[in-house]
């Protein structure tokens, strides 16, 4: 039987409601004890995850697995995912937001939060979509909830995604004016008004977004450029007056091989071409002073070459 459970786990996604298991004709008590031993972990009430699928999850996964289970658990009505709860859902990135699900019920029943739940205030229903049984916010409206409860970085790393995927700032703008956003509208505006949708990752989207507080000119992003060799080279910004080029390396590690041969001699013929190259990672971006202090150091450098 424990076999038969797994491999029907397996083509469930990994979840089950322990309503769905007893149906399967497995008792209560062997659903504890196979959490107790360690095959099972429970991730909502009355639902559990099959161990192995939590372990190899990535942490939006785990956070997309909690929704998951959220929507299997026995409400008395309608509810719906809302904020990163229902982005997870989309499979769209995450960032700064807690591990709570975020819901919305939506038969006017009133709940407090708790440590595993968060809910909110009810949205129009057209900025609802079907989410198996129940339902989730639209991904425009759950960004600016996101950017509302947890800061605009965090909403624009969703936002941008959203709008690389083809969804126009129309329909952020429209959000907003749809939204009930507990802490007012400055946050989401602020996203409403800065959504890029040439970002292609998370990474970019807090890059833009430090260079902005930090007062940079506006850098563009996703430049070609023409290298000596003939090639051209992509790179994620370029301020344009200031002959510098900023890199992302999200991944920040090379195999010691080709990839990194090549990126030098990339990096070497824009050095040639008169431009200065910052490059960098992800304990970058919560270190602003210094690349403030990179960012301005590579202006000088490229200015006093230019004299020169």
């Amino acid at each position: 039987m424990k076999h038969e459970v797994e491999v029907w786990l397996k083509g469930a996604g990994g979840l089950a409601s322990t309503a769905q298991l007893r149906a399967m004709g497995v008792h209560p008590r062997t659903i504890d004890r196979w959490v107790a031993q360690g095959g099972l972990r429970r991730v909502a009430k009355g639902v559990v995850v099959a161990e192995s699928v939590w372990q190899s999850a990535m942490l939006s996964e785990r956070h997309q697995l909690r929704a998951k289970a959220a929507l299997l658990s026995p409400w008395s009505g309608s509810v719906a995912l809302s904020h990163q709860s229902s982005l997870a859902m989309a499979g769209l990135p995450l960032f700064g937001v807690d591990r709570r699900v975020h819901l919305i019920r939506l038969d006017g029943t009133r709940h407090k939060s708790t440590p595993e739940l968060a809910f909110h205030q009810v949205v129009d229903p057209e900025w609802l979509i079907p989410c198996g049984q129940q339902w989730r916010v639209r991904d425009s409206l759950a960004a600016l909830q996101v950017a509302d409860a947890f800061g605009v970085e965090a909403g624009l790393v969703a936002a941008d995604a959203i709008a690389h995927a083809g969804v126009g700032g129309a329909v952020f703008a429209e959000a907003l004016s749809a939204g009930r956003f507990a802490r007012g509208f400055a946050r989401p505006q602020r996203v409403v008004e800065l959504v890029d949708a040439r970002m292609e990752s998370p990474g970019e989207s807090r890059c833009r977004w430090l260079f902005h507080l930090l007062g940079m000119p506006d850098a563009e992003p996703q430049v070609s450029i023409r290298l000596p060799s003939g090639r051209r080279a992509r790179v994620d910004f370029l301020f344009r007056d200031q002959r510098t080029i900023v890199e992302f390396d999200g991944l920040a590690k090379y195999d010691g091989g080709r990839p990194l041969i090549e990126e030098k001699a990339r990096e070497d013929e824009l050095r040639r071409l008169g431009y200065q190259v910052v490059r960098l990672i992800w304990k970058d971006l919560s270190r602003p002073a210094q690349v403030q202090a990179w960012l301005v150091d590579a202006f000088e450098v490229a200015r006093r070459s230019q004299v020169a």
